[in-house]
């Protein structure tokens, strides 16, 4: 017995070789194996479905052409004026749009969701939209699926911003009756809420890598800060999300201490944060981020005679990440501090909480 079809044979008469595959044999088993329907409208008013499953797609039995009207009736009026909008705006200018909705199919009442890919191919003399052609695929799976991640991800967010609730209420107790600790729950809670709001810009991006001026802005925006720093550098640098909340932790530190002891004490002090990429092309390793907050205008500062806790998480994350240069200059003109990051995968893998040992 054969092992493999006889070529022969499949024209389903034997000796006699089937027929050759055209180019457009090809096109359309692609598209049907994709699941797409093909469509073209004319300024005439009618709606081509070109392939075979389109008319499944839509509940519709046949093919082209459909009126405008009877395609128009089956979208969710919700969804409706949108992609009129979009349609119109592609007619008008670009010629190119994409577009997500919900129709209810003609036979069955099922609703579904449909992603429209379309662009204008043919213009007329004075410009007008003669025909656009374009694509369209059920994607009411993905979107089910994306919707199940995003009440995932707010549920996980909401109980995550419960717990650091309830850890600062605990520390607020814990420290109730006793008054030299106020000072220390103050600061701890503080730190808790520049986590918090860390995590919420998170959750809105999908844990996705966040920009680093959004970052510094979330950070330094509640402190009242923002306005008296000043970004100079690579500001759209994309964070991972557990260097984001390393960075958050340092920016807070920094900042706080400003306002306490540094530039930021008085009315006209002022701080340049620089931000710079550093590529190792030799050993083509991942780029370093490395950060200067530079104080200016500020009183005199001196360096403290005891460590702090932002001193030990400055030296415990740089002590991580194998950093030479001197990390906290307390210069006459006010603090210096430098924070060198690597790239790479193992040191992301690092950079979650640093001061945890």
């Amino acid at each position: 017995m054969a092992s493999v079809i006889d070529p022969s044979r499949a024209s389903g008469r034997c000796g006699e070789a089937p027929p050759p595959f055209t180019d457009e044999d090809r096109l359309r088993r692609a598209v049907e194996a994709c699941g797409v329907a093909l469509w073209e409208w004319r300024s005439a008013g009618e709606l081509y479905l070109l392939t075979p499953g389109s008319h499944e797609l839509f509940g519709w039995s046949g093919l082209s052409p459909v009126s405008p009207g009877r395609f128009l009736g089956l979208v969710h009026r919700d969804d409706l004026l949108g992609l009129k909008e979009a349609v119109e705006a592609a007619l008008r200018h670009d010629g190119a749009f994409e577009y997500e909705f919900r129709i209810r199919k003609e036979r069955s009442g099922e609703v579904r969701w449909i992603a429209v890919k379309a662009r204008v191919v043919e213009r007329g003399a004075n410009g007008e939209a003669l025909v656009m052609a374009g694509s369209a695929a059920d994607v009411t799976t993905v979107k089910w699926d994306r919707e199940a991640r995003e009440l995932m991800s707010q549920e996980l967010a909401h109980r995550m911003k419960n717990v650091l609730s309830i850890v600062g209420s605990l520390v607020a107790l814990s420290g109730e009756h006793r008054p030299e600790a106020r000072n220390f729950v103050a600061a701890f809670q503080a730190r808790l809420g520049s986590l918090a709001a860390t995590h919420e810009l998170l959750v809105q991006t999908e844990w996705r890598p966040i920009v680093l001026r959004q970052l510094v802005e979330k950070v330094l925006g509640p402190l009242g800060a923002l306005n008296r720093v000043t970004l100079v550098g690579n500001q759209a640098f994309l964070l991972s999300s557990h260097d984001a909340q390393t960075l958050a932790l340092v920016l807070h530190e920094l900042a706080t201490n400003a306002i306490k002891y540094g530039a930021l004490s008085n009315d006209h002090g002022r701080v340049v944060l620089a931000i710079e990429v550093k590529w190792d092309r030799i050993r083509e390793q991942q780029p370093e981020l490395i950060l200067r907050w530079e104080e200016s205008g500020g009183p005199a500062v001196t360096a403290p005679s005891a460590k702090g806790f932002g001193l030990t998480l400055l030296e415990r994350l740089t002590r991580r990440h194998d950093q030479v240069d001197q990390v906290l200059e307390w210069r006459a003109s006010g603090l210096h501090c430098c924070v060198a990051l690597r790239r790479g995968r193992a040191a992301a893998q690092n950079l979650a909480l640093p001061f945890v040992t």
